[in-house]
């Protein structure tokens, strides 16, 4: 690509959270997006802060200023096995950052002795 831009990724991890913040080095003013595939099994919902992502008892939030899309495509577990799943997009725009953006565990079930 012109310029030869180079993408860094850097991840602060705390108790519940996991702020991830992109940026790129050199380039020409290409835009910049990241692209997040989850699991089949994660039902995503698009929300005015980013999206809500759950799957059994757990609950995901991702926070972001920028704008996502949600779109379908597919997971390939194996070779020759293909599942439907979604994919989320997000828009950084153009230039090198840096973005953040952050996934934040509200609820999780999974240790609860019922």
């Amino acid at each position: 690509m012109a310029g030869a831009p180079e993408h860094h990724r850097s991840f602060d991890v705390l108790k519940n959270e996991i702020i991830v913040c992109d940026w790129i080095e050199g380039g020409k003013g290409q835009i910049a997006e990241a692209r997040i595939l989850f699991h089949p099994g994660c039902d995503i919902v698009i929300t005015e802060f980013g999206a809500s992502i759950f799957r059994d008892d757990a609950t995901v939030q991702l926070i972001t200023t920028s704008r996502l899309e949600k779109i379908k495509t597919n997971w390939f577990p194996d070779l020759g096995l293909e599942q439907p799943c979604d994919q989320l997009v997000i828009y950084y725009g153009k230039g090198q950052g840096p973005w953040k953006f952050c996934l934040s565990l509200q609820k999780d079930n999974s240790t609860d002795s019922n």
